[in-house]
């Protein structure tokens, strides 16, 4: 029986290391996810749990609060996303229309890699599906009293947080955040335009704008939800 040499056994692994690589790489594909998806654990509850990466991306202020963003395409009135917004939840962190109180909380959000849809087909299960922001309700109302803006939900509802007060040419209430349409919003056009949303204009970038609540002209069809979990937060 004749020995193989040196050169062919080592023709032969080459031959054998390309096939097998060309297989992995010809089946790769097909077992590649084209959606994220995580497993989890209601924090309430004492159950094993996997984490997948990416998760919800998420802002963290100096008070070590965490915000976590989701944006839904979706084209429904101001109440139906506020509604839906508050019966959402993030592992065990609930949901409400987004609150934007500070300039670099305001960047986060207009960072497109830093919002995402958030499928939840079960409380165990988790499917990421990455969005581009374009014009997208908000928390913001004057419904309750004309022309004093205020963010009506989220954790800013308990300390009562007024932010403007008139139209286009008014004030910040007490120097807090806005970030409305220089010079033209919120304007008040039509009657009832008393819900806010935030866009993105060609010349300006993302602006505020106040809006119908039920959006009449068709110029909103997302929302964003906002998931706040403080170190105190009940």
């Amino acid at each position: 029986m004749n020995r193989l040499t040196r050169d062919q056994i080592i023709a032969i692994i080459g031959i054998f290391v390309a096939s097998f690589t060309a297989v992995i790489v010809a089946f790769i594909p097909a077992f590649l996810p084209t959606q994220w998806k995580c497993f989890f654990k209601n924090r309430y509850y004492d159950e094993e749990y996997q984490v997948c990466k990416p998760k919800l991306p998420v802002f963290k202020e100096n008070n070590d609060c965490k915000h976590y963003y989701e944006l839904v395409e979706e084209d429904i009135s101001w109440t139906e996303a506020n509604n839906r917004a508050k019966n959402k939840n993030h592992r065990g962190i609930p949901g409400h229309l987004v609150t934007i109180t500070s300039q670099e909380e305001q960047e986060f959000i207009e960072n497109s890699q830093n919002l995402r849809q958030l499928d939840q087909n079960s409380n165990r299960e988790e499917v990421f599906v990455r969005s581009q922001l374009n014009s997208a309700w908000i928390g913001a109302s004057d419904a309750r009293n004309e022309g004093i803006w205020e963010w009506v939900v989220g954790p800013e509802t308990e300390k009562g947080m007024q932010f403007w007060i008139g139209k286009s040419d008014g004030d910040p209430i007490k120097n807090v955040y806005s970030n409305w349409r220089d010079n033209v919003q919120p304007d008040d056009g039509r009657e009832g335009e008393d819900y806010g949303h935030i866009s993105l204009y060609s010349q300006e970038g993302f602006k505020w704008n106040d809006n119908d609540v039920n959006d009449r002209y068709s110029e909103v069809s997302q929302y964003i939800v906002e998931y706040t979990d403080c170190p105190n937060q009940d």
